[in-house]
């Protein structure tokens, strides 16, 4: 509102007065030196002399209250108009300065509170676990503004992001490199949602869809934008936002889960140099309509270790100065459509690019892809377990009777075991003797849908004989941090004085166990499984079964450090 009519200079000097209003009034232009323009006037301003400090020439000056130096009396001189005696010039570097210290000050204040207004919109946004996955953003939006209302109009989701950039190897394999340092606005790239009609009357729940440009499934410092442009006051068209809101995570478009078989991969191959050679894993949709005509490509990262990584301490993995490994991998049977709420099995070839045992940081994404732009439409993701050992050990050459270990078969021992029992001189108390173990079924499953090992439904397979006081590991999988294992086994009589009669097919009871987890954190924090050691041998207990004979009475206890090492 302008405040200031050309009678009253004084009212632009309040901090409050436009710009114009204070420069028209209280300093010249070329064109304006006491001409029709009512101030600065003659009346209100002095003339006085001043001595150059360099050139000692005297010079004459106009001042007024803004101004020491507000032009410079001249006498006969280019500036002179006609029938008078003398004129002015601003043309002194004393003028400019006293000019440039008044009026840049206001300027940039100014240009700020003129940008301020029009960005004085302020929204807040809030989410919730899960609300945000690749193909759409759930937020809660409310106008955070003060003494303004906020109405309807349109509003647009913005996610900033570090694209991270990767690096081919050969083949089907890639190094995913670390975001850039920097913060500079060419650091980063944008992905803009498709406009939604909201009203931010109040509070409200908006959901944005990026479903033709999902987020990004490799990324760096990612957060999000709310822009809305809409009625904010009385103004229509006004610019809201609000501030940029770092994203924590992004959740799956579609459900990953274990496979029937109850595990992604699995290998019998029992050292360090084994690897994985095929990963199968479930899909299912939640998305409307569900997803047809496109195709499903595994990409899976991993680091990984020339060491052992089972021995209970974290180990160095490579790349060394990148973020991780990828390997991309089409899906082997084509399987192209993931109807609404339908379990759909997917199986990789992973042949050409095996993953080792020693894998690190493993995490699996699939993605899938429209054929006729390449562009990805729906991604699923899960951090499922790294390579976990599937261990036994035969400790049936000792027996715990009263909470003490007893050696197997010693006569002294099958005695002991009789009077604790029925003291009948008959040995029918405890199993006291050392055996043997074959055909060895053992199976890994969901806790969701367990199943037990039989003969015609396993994960591994040995098939012994397993000597008393012999540790083996069957084998490698892929599975969730949380499990379940079962095994059966048939066991046999090695020593002619056991009166025991043989267990053909006897299965162990189904145990509640994990997967194992060589990671870091995206802090750098290191967590590794540490390992059991059973009788000197690293065991993987999450997965694995130390058989044994019945302890007497059942409730004894007995602890297995105190056992001997084996070999």
């Amino acid at each position: 509102m302008e405040k200031y009519g050309g009678t009253d200079p004084s009212v632009t000097l309040n901090n409050s007065i436009g710009l114009a209003e204070y420069s028209n009034a209280n300093f010249f232009s070329f064109n304006t030196i006491f001409t029709d323009a009512p101030h600065p006037a003659h009346s209100n301003v002095m003339e006085y002399n001043e001595t150059d400090p360099i050139t000692k020439e005297i010079k004459t000056f106009v001042a007024s209250e803004e101004a020491d130096h507000l032009a410079q009396t001249i006498v006969f001189n280019k500036y002179l108009v006609f029938g008078k005696t003398k004129g002015y010039t601003l043309e002194d570097d004393r003028i400019y300065l006293d000019y440039m210290q008044k009026l840049l000050p206001r300027a940039a204040g100014y240009s700020a509170a003129l940008l301020d207004y029009f960005f004085r919109g302020r929204i807040k946004i809030t989410t919730n676990q899960g609300d945000i996955t690749f193909r759409s953003v759930k937020v809660r939006a409310q106008n955070d503004t003060a003494g303004e209302s906020m109405g309807s109009g349109e509003g647009r989701l913005v996610i900033r992001y570090k694209e991270l950039s990767e690096l081919p190897l050969g083949g089907n394999k890639s190094q995913l490199n670390y975001p850039p340092d920097g913060t500079n606005i060419s650091d980063y790239t944008y992905k803009v949602s498709a406009p939604l009609n909201v009203d931010l009357t109040t509070s409200q729940e908006l959901t944005f869809d990026f479903s033709n440009d999902p987020l990004p499934f490799f990324f760096g410092d990612i957060s999000m934008q709310l822009v809305f442009k809409g009625k904010l006051g009385n103004e229509e068209g006004a610019v809201a936002a609000s501030p940029l809101t770092s994203i924590d995570g992004i959740y799956t478009d579609f459900a990953l889960s274990l496979p029937s078989t109850g595990i992604y991969a699995k290998t019998a191959d029992s050292t360090l140099g084994s690897t994985f050679n095929e990963l199968k894993v479930t899909a299912q949709a939640d998305i409307t309509g569900g997803l047809s005509g496109g195709s499903f490509t595994l990409a899976l990262e991993y680091r990984e270790t020339e060491d052992d990584p089972f021995q209970s301490l974290p180990v160095g993995t490579e790349p060394a100065n990148a973020m991780t490994y990828v390997i991309r991998v089409a899906e082997k049977n084509g399987v192209n459509t993931l109807p609404l709420g339908t379990p759909v099995e997917l199986v990789f070839d992973l042949s050409q690019v095996p993953l080792s045992v020693r894998s690190t940081d493993l995490h699996l994404n699939v993605i899938y892809t429209d054929p006729a732009t390449s562009k990805p439409l729906a991604i699923g993701y899960r951090d499922i377990s790294e390579p976990t050992p599937v261990d036994i050990f035969n400790n049936t050459d000792f027996v715990c009777i009263n909470n003490q270990w007893y050696p197997a078969g010693d006569p002294a021992t099958i005695v002991l075991a009789d009077q604790l029992g029925n003291r009948n001189d008959i040995d029918d108390d405890t199993d006291t003797f050392r055996h043997d173990f074959t055909n060895i079924y053992y199976k890994l499953t969901s806790t969701v849908n367990p199943t037990t090992a039989s003969a015609g439904d396993y994960t591994l397979f040995e098939s012994g004989p397993v000597a008393p006081a012999t540790f083996k590991r069957l084998g490698f999988v892929l599975t969730d941090y949380t499990l379940q294992y079962s095994s059966m086994r048939d066991l046999v009589l090695i020593d002619p004085n056991d009166g025991w009669t043989g267990g053909t097919g006897t299965i162990a009871t189904p145990e509640t166990g994990m997967g194992v987890r060589n990671q870091a954190d995206t802090d750098g924090n290191y967590t590794y499984s540490p390992m059991y050691n059973m009788r000197g041998k690293p065991m993987w207990g999450g997965a694995g079964t130390v058989y044994g004979n019945a302890k007497l009475p059942a409730s004894s206890i007995c602890d297995w450090a105190q056992l001997p090492a084996v070999p």
